[in-house]
């Protein structure tokens, strides 16, 4: 029995493992040697499974619904009214409020968030790509049977950038760490970089916002949509091997950033929940 036999597509699964999913079968498509039946259950589950992972991308998003984040900045007044610049060493033993997990400084931990919503600017740009590079594959007579008409290497490229970024965000934070109060000393070097982290997540919220996530779903959804028409196109016209493992490859790609995008979005929902706490706590005490 073949491996595609023994991966049957799951629909109810997470979307990391509908991924995995299709990384598996596209892996295995540029590997292994099939009969033409079998070539064929190998495509139509490749196909299958990125539908499957962009439909739950777009569940992904659904649960990040479009609120603007936005520092508390009657918090900021208050504080910088304060004049606590002299008060470091009062403050440095103080337990404050730090996004679960974070194992840093707060500007070290802020300056990498607004990093990674730099990368996430581009996210409506690569769907978007994706959404043209399938459709010029269905509008171009025997497309589906030219490997050359597409590449991944866009895809690839975006998601190798992404992955450096998030290697970086599991070294300054711990996933299985959930205490979320740490001495003001520990996460402040001087009461000045309480103003750099909020000056800094002010800038990444900024990034966030501009981000329509209503519009990048519809993206997304013209997308799938695209997908199954390949799907059905393959079946009916034949097809390249090689076209296919390209567009499941780059399906993928696309599916992990927009996973990574909504836990990103979660993730800065917290670190400003967390300053805009450490705001009024210090503000009260300054």
């Amino acid at each position: 029995m073949s491996k595609f036999d023994a991966l049957k597509n799951q629909w109810n699964v997470p979307l990391e493992v509908s991924i995995e999913q299709l990384n598996f079968s596209v892996s295995e498509l540029k590997d292994i040697q099939l009969s033409n039946e079998g070539l064929i259950q190998a495509i139509t589950g490749i196909f299958s499974k990125g539908f499957n992972a962009l439909r739950l991308g777009v569940n992904k998003l659904t649960e990040t619904e479009q609120k603007q984040l936005s520092v508390d900045e009657e918090a900021v007044r208050k504080l910088t009214s304060k004049g606590f610049t002299n008060n470091y060493a009062y403050l440095i033993d103080r337990q404050v409020s730090v996004p679960a997990g974070m194992n840093t400084t707060y500007v070290t931990y802020t300056s990498h968030g607004l990093k990674m919503s730099e990368t996430f600017k581009n996210t409506m740009g690569l769907v978007e790509q994706l959404r043209s590079d399938i459709g010029r594959i269905i509008s171009t007579q025997d497309g589906i049977k030219d490997a050359t008409i597409f590449s991944d290497a866009l895809y690839v490229k975006a998601l190798k950038e992404l992955k450096k970024d998030l290697d970086t965000l599991s070294k300054i934070r711990k996933g299985n760490e959930f205490n979320a109060m740490r001495p003001y000393g520990d996460v402040f070097k001087n009461n000045g970089e309480l103003i750099e982290s909020i000056n800094i997540t002010r800038k990444a919220n900024n990034n966030f916002n501009l981000i329509d996530r209503r519009k990048l779903m519809v993206s997304v959804e013209t997308t799938m949509n695209y997908v199954k028409e390949l799907s059905d196109l393959a079946k009916q016209d034949g097809f390249s091997k090689q076209l296919v493992a390209k567009v499941g490859n780059a399906v993928a790609c696309v599916a992990e950033f927009i996973e990574a995008f909504s836990a990103s979005i979660f993730n800065q929902e917290m670190t400003v929940r967390a300053l805009n706490e450490v705001s009024w706590e210090i503000s009260g005490l300054a």
